[in-house]
């Protein structure tokens, strides 16, 4: 049974709007007489600002290279960056700047206060997680709560976008500084007793780990005119991509970034407008993630679908509308990440470049995670992974890892069951690779074949492959359903009526997904490109 999601969704919305539920945001849409579906309240809101944030960073660019071009003293160009972001964080957050700026403020006094010492990073970490969690808990904090019913006025003047929400990037910066700070700071002490190793920096990495290893001077880069510059750089404050202080005081400081050269970054520029057309088009016509969020794909009579006098999703329109949200959320962050990362290029600035594959592009749950954020996972392998003893110790950091991400992102038990789920895939994919891939049988399999194609080999492993991103797209919709709803939607479309159906055309379509995505590694491995 085939998913017309378009006649699907058009039906939904129309039965919904005459029998006045309207659990869909709908806009106005400018297609055909449709409507799109603007239920998810992150899209919309970027989207609502594209017009300001594009003329803005044409002002913030236009400024920032004559200032360049006009002298070379780097103290002016961090005085701009300042001076451009306190306007910004005004109109953005008004009276509840306090809170942000306070903090930051004191997690600089704590880099200076304990300087080499271990409690520099202990505290630094205690202080920014209490807040990271402690802020989301009180709702940003509030001046009532902190001074009392008296200033209660001001609360009604905190900005149109709440601080704490976006404290998540933040809280990756402030954690930088600091560390970066105290390495500095033992590496200078090192040197003073004559004890330093110099760090190596290898030629494959690429430019910005090349760029974090550098040797920096605890004068001259670490001042507090660059730590706010840093923490307040309008390309990247909002939505990241996330760069550590010591790549992005070397972009700035030292030499612009070599790696993207003005034809590809025309090019960048060209793409992000073309995937905002793409994004902005199938909201027309695919409701997926409006329909996904209100749970229509479940079953009863307490459901939405029957509410409304729908006929309720078979299992195959279930996993449809699940899979279409995945691919909604990718197109939502690439615009999204795409955007903020081609405004810092032009800047000189060059932070790793998120969702650097599709979401159907990756064969192993290590890869898309290298692939989705990457730049968070730069920031996690530098800050996280490598201090708690790196492949030494990744069967069990991978849960601490996965937990911190979770709780990163937002204290509820939704994140929580995401971080299980991938972590339970993590483990499966393990035994895999390190035990069943050295059985005698599997090793013969891969002798037999031929070593450039090795068909036989590959379809065992595109058979695990499918049954792996099977997996991440259940995992990932924990984002959405939580514990409870997670086991709910696997039963929903693998225990229906149409169960054996949905079974076998799920593991047809990502069987044939991972024959692709084999064939493209292959490529890239003969054209010398390092895969993941």
């Amino acid at each position: 049974m085939g998913f017309d999601c378009s006649t699907f969704s058009n039906e939904y919305a129309i039965r919904t709007q005459v029998r006045g539920g309207a659990p869909l945001r709908l806009a106005r849409g400018y297609i055909l007489d449709r409507k799109m579906d603007l239920t998810d309240a992150q899209w919309s809101s970027f989207r609502l600002f594209i017009p300001l944030l594009a003329i803005l960073s044409i002002l913030f660019l236009m400024v920032s290279l004559s200032i360049k071009r006009v002298t070379s003293s780097k103290v002016a160009l961090h005085m701009y960056y300042i001076l451009i972001s306190l306007p910004l964080l005004l109109y953005l957050f008004k009276l509840s700047i306090v809170f942000p700026l306070a903090i930051y403020t004191v997690n600089y006094m704590i880099s200076r206060i304990f300087q080499h010492r271990r409690l520099n990073v202990v505290i630094t970490w205690i202080f920014n997680l209490a807040i990271l969690f402690s802020s989301k808990y009180y709702d940003g904090y509030r001046f009532y709560q902190m001074f009392g019913p008296d200033y209660l006025y001001l609360d009604d003047h905190r900005g149109v976008l709440r601080w704490e929400v976006y404290f998540n990037i933040m809280f990756c910066r402030l954690i930088s500084y600091n560390v970066d700070y105290h390495d500095s700071c033992v590496s200078y002490q090192q040197k003073q007793d004559g004890t330093s190793s110099k760090v190596e920096i290898k030629s494959e990495w690429d430019e910005v780990r090349q760029r974090m290893s550098e040797e920096f001077d605890l004068v001259d880069d670490f001042g507090i005119l660059r730590y706010f510059s840093y923490l307040l750089y309008v390309p990247l404050f909002i939505a990241g991509p996330v760069i550590s202080y010591s790549a992005f005081i070397s972009y700035v400081e030292r030499k612009p970034q070599q790696q993207v050269n003005t034809r590809e970054r025309i090019i960048s520029t060209i793409q992000v407008v073309i995937y905002m057309a793409i994004l902005d088009i199938g909201l027309h016509f695919i409701y997926a993630a409006g329909l996904n969020d209100k749970g229509a794909w479940k079953t009863g009579p307490n459901s939405i679908l029957e509410r409304y006098g729908i006929e309720q999703m078979s299992a195959v329109r279930a996993a449809t509308t699940g899979f279409a949200t995945l691919l909604y959320m990718y197109m939502k962050f690439l615009v999204i990440w795409r955007f903020f990362r081609v405004w810092a290029l032009w800047d000189g600035v060059n932070p790793p470049e998120n969702m650097n594959r599709c979401i159907i592009n990756n064969n192993t749950v290590s890869g898309f995670w290298r692939s989705w954020h990457s730049s968070l996972n730069v920031w996690i392998v530098k800050y996280i992974y490598v201090p708690m003893g790196g492949s030494r110790n990744k069967f069990w950091s991978v849960w601490v890892i996965f937990t911190f991400i979770a709780l990163w992102h937002d204290l509820m038990y939704r994140w929580l069951a995401w971080a299980a789920l991938n972590c339970v895939l993590f483990f499966l994919e393990a035994i895999v690779v390190n035990i069943v891939s050295k059985m005698k049988l599997v090793v013969w399999i891969k002798d037999i074949s031929n070593h450039s194609t090795r068909p036989y080999y590959n379809v065992l492993v595109a058979c695990c492959c499918a049954t792996t991103q099977m997996g991440m797209v259940l995992a990932n919709l924990a984002i959405m359903y939580g514990f409870e709803d997670s086991f709910e939607f696997v039963k929903r479309v693998f225990w229906g009526e149409d169960y054996m159906f949905m079974m076998c055309s799920s593991m047809i379509v990502f069987f044939s997904i991972s024959q692709v995505n084999l064939w493209i590694r292959e490529r890239e491995r003969i054209r010398g490109i390092k895969s993941f």
